[in-house]
């Protein structure tokens, strides 16, 4: 696939039928995103993808939560970076920075493009992707492979026992 990334996504078993929206972030909001604007976090590889699910699942309970993953394809023309000039002092602290929601929240506004790339603020060196449903071109650009169960090995679940 000349010309194309790969990118992951998982997401809870119960909300496969929305995985295309976004409505999870347009609730909650996120790092890139404030509530009530769409967006769908991925990241570049599975192995990202699980990191991120332990910091922001942090109980048993939440982990413990059945999911699927899904990979995704899409050119690489679809995508604008965000440079790490342009990143706030802090942008990775574990608390939302409210710059990084405003750099995204114009990004989505904008239709700029498909995908933004950003850093991963949990794993330094990885990059994860926010897709924007709203984008006229989502839906054509954007190829979602059939999700697939996804078990985190037990000693994930509850680190403290492992």
């Amino acid at each position: 696939m000349a010309g194309m990334i790969e990118l992951w996504r998982i997401e809870k078993e119960i909300f496969v039928s929305s995985a295309r929206t976004g409505e999870g972030a347009r609730i909650a909001g996120g790092r890139w995103n404030s509530p009530g604007l769409s967006a769908i976090y991925c990241g570049e590889s599975l192995a990202l993808c699980i990191v991120e699910i332990l910091v922001h699942a942090s109980t048993p309970e939440e982990r413990v939560d059945p999911r699927v993953r899904f990979r995704l394809h899409m050119p690489s023309t679809a995508i604008t970076g965000l440079g790490n000039n342009r990143l706030p002092r802090g942008w990775n602290d574990p608390l939302i920075h409210p710059k990084t929601v405003a750099l995204g929240d114009a990004w989505l506004r904008s239709l700029r493009s498909v995908a933004l790339r950003v850093p991963s603020a949990v794993v330094p060196g990885a990059w994860n992707y926010i897709l924007n449903p709203a984008h006229p071109q989502f839906k054509k650009r954007v190829h979602w492979a059939k999700p697939l169960s996804l078990k985190l090995d037990p000693r994930l679940i509850d680190v403290a026992s492992a």
